[in-house]
């Protein structure tokens, strides 16, 4: 497995991406009023130049994993954690926080609310407190 800068060509993989990972949360939470399964394509594509975004791919290319970050004042900001659901639960979410680490080392990080455990047990586990 690799990750790797996202570019622009992967929006749609990305958006893909979004739309199965957090359908899950809005299950668990028994609402579909989660801002990621709200947002459209358009609007990604929109959105993704405010944004650095990594991507982790299996060894045949498949996007499986992403994390997106930007600075936000004095902070990095990390949002958009996204583990492809047939993926979790292996130490994915762990090693895309840790490429983000790697990419901003610096400034304290925080991480956009979630309302899944899961996240925020990624989050809260390496050390990024919320919003």
């Amino acid at each position: 497995m690799k990750i790797l800068p996202a570019e622009s060509s992967d929006i749609p993989a990305l958006y893909r991406l979004q739309l199965l990972a957090f359908e899950s949360e809005a299950e668990m939470i028994g609402s579909r009023a989660v801002p990621a399964l709200q947002e459209t394509e358009e609007e990604h594509r929109a959105d993704f130049s405010n944004w650095h975004t990594l991507k982790l791919e299996t060894d045949t290319g498949r996007m499986i994993g992403a994390i997106r970050y930007k600075r936000n004042g004095g902070t990095i900001e990390v949002g958009r954690l996204m583990i492809h659901p047939d993926y979790r639960r292996q130490g994915l979410a762990r090693k895309l926080l840790s490429a983000v680490d790697t990419a901003a080392p610096a400034p304290p990080k925080r991480c956009t609310p979630v309302q899944k455990p899961g996240p925020i047990s990624a989050f809260t586990k390496n050390g990024l407190p919320s919003i």
